[in-house]
């Protein structure tokens, strides 16, 4: 979690408060907190340099104004777009709430409109008078199932555009990329909850010839609103994973034992329990799905035999658990190749998550689905705003059929494309 310090070195207390407040305030994602980060140290910064204010809790209408002023109008090329204007001012409106309901301000810096609203009952709600309207909503952008497989193909793997092997192409960990994008394409998997996936998880994938796609249930430890869901792994996915485990993740491990990585005292090390789901620490059993992501990337498992190796799934050629900002140059490097060969595209982790809610969209639209598709869109990606919806559909055993059925369709039709590129 993000704190901050003062320009002599100082805790800033109510701050650092505050963000701490910020979990059980249903802000749980990392992202966010640095998001409320950032946005309270740009305007901190501004009300000590710009207004000569020593604390955010001196600040009165006229400094919003000034600042608005500043960030949004006074320099155009500088200028920040409405939409992050707005999101700064959620950030800075929560912060004041906070202070008011713990005593550290009397009034707040902003201005209110209020209006009344009627569902079961008429109850009233307050906008904030500073943010704009008409902000561009984010565009949602997504690759074509050819796109990808030419983003796949010649970007990460490194070949031709006619799929004959390039050998100029000095590509390091092509396997381990390529696993990781058909895993985010084909499940809809955040960068974050991907990237917290552990060995053992993957080992407890059990391969089952009667389906084509096998379902896991993601720890709830992992995901974005820190509540489980279940998603569909093809088996030919499952299978390029434990091939990478076997081969280049495998060498990383042996060689980074060799040179005694595993030893030094930064790590924690974890012994396997006799109970499946369990592990232990200094004797006491911990269960490594409520492991959250920051407890796995130092985590590791000690064998009977004294033998270390991270917990961690996706590991560097040093043996080192990859970062999530690691994996966004690989995919910046990955679209860079594809325009330098004459296909110019924009690639990044999240647009693979799109690319799977697009297409599981269009598929699921082609079966004559009658359910709520947007619903379970969302189900499947882990969106906080359903949580009613969602239990409904976790026990509907006709609407997990429907959503492997569709993903496997979903995943031949990237076979078939793969096979006609080669």
């Amino acid at each position: 979690m993000p704190f901050f310090l003062d320009r002599r070195g100082n805790y800033v207390s109510s701050i650092n408060e505050f963000l701490r407040f910020l979990p059980s305030d249903r802000v749980r994602s990392r992202h966010s907190w640095m998001a409320y980060a950032r946005d309270i140290l740009a305007w901190s910064d501004f009300l000590e340099e710009r207004q000569g204010k020593a604390s955010v809790w001196e600040a009165t209408r006229n400094d919003v104004l000034a600042y608005h002023a500043l960030r949004r109008t006074v320099d155009p090329e500088t200028a920040i777009s409405a939409g992050t204007w707005n999101r700064a001012v959620v950030s800075l409106d929560r912060l004041y709430r906070w202070g008011l309901d713990n005593d550290i301000i009397d009034t707040l810096p902003f201005s209110y409109s209020y209006a009344v609203k009627f569902l079961e009952e008429k109850y009233v709600i307050s906008v904030n008078r500073s943010k704009e309207k008409g902000a561009k909503k984010p565009t949602m952008r997504f690759f074509s199932p050819e796109q990808y497989v030419r983003f796949r193909n010649v970007g990460i793997l490194g070949l031709n555009a006619d799929g004959s092997i390039d050998r100029k192409y000095r590509g390091r960990t092509f396997e381990r990329n390529a696993v990781m994008s058909e895993l985010l394409v084909t499940t809809g998997l955040r960068i974050a909850e991907a990237n917290a996936l552990s060995v053992i998880e993957v080992s407890d994938l059990r391969p089952d010839a009667s389906l084509k796609t096998i379902p896991f249930m993601l720890p709830a430890a992992i995901t974005k609103g820190e509540k489980s869901r279940q998603i569909f792994v093809p088996q030919r996915v499952l299978k390029q994973i434990r091939s990478y485990c076997t081969i280049e993740r495998s060498e990383a491990v042996h060689a980074a034992q060799n040179r005694g990585l595993y030893d030094s005292p930064k790590w924690i090390v974890f012994r396997q329990s006799n109970r499946r789901s369990g592990l232990r620490e200094d004797g006491k059993r911990v269960q490594w799905v409520k492991l959250p992501p920051e407890r796995r990337r130092l985590a590791i498992l000690e064998d009977s035999d004294g033998r270390r190796e991270p917990l961690s799934l996706w590991l560097s050629p040093l043996g080192t658990p990859v970062s999530e900002s690691a994996w966004n140059k690989i995919f910046y490097k990955a679209a860079a190749r594809c325009t330098s060969r004459g296909f110019p595209l924009e690639a990044y982790p999240h647009k693979l998550r799109h690319t799977f809610a697009s297409n599981l969209k269009d598929m699921l639209r082609k079966t004559e689905y009658e359910g709520n598709i947007l619903r379970l869109i969302q189900l499947l990606l882990g969106h906080a705003s359903i949580e009613t919806t969602g239990i409904y559909a976790d026990e509907s055993p006709e609407t997990l059929n429907v959503t492997a059925e569709v993903t496997d369709d979903w995943s031949e039709l990237l076979r078939e494309l793969e096979q006609q590129a080669r």
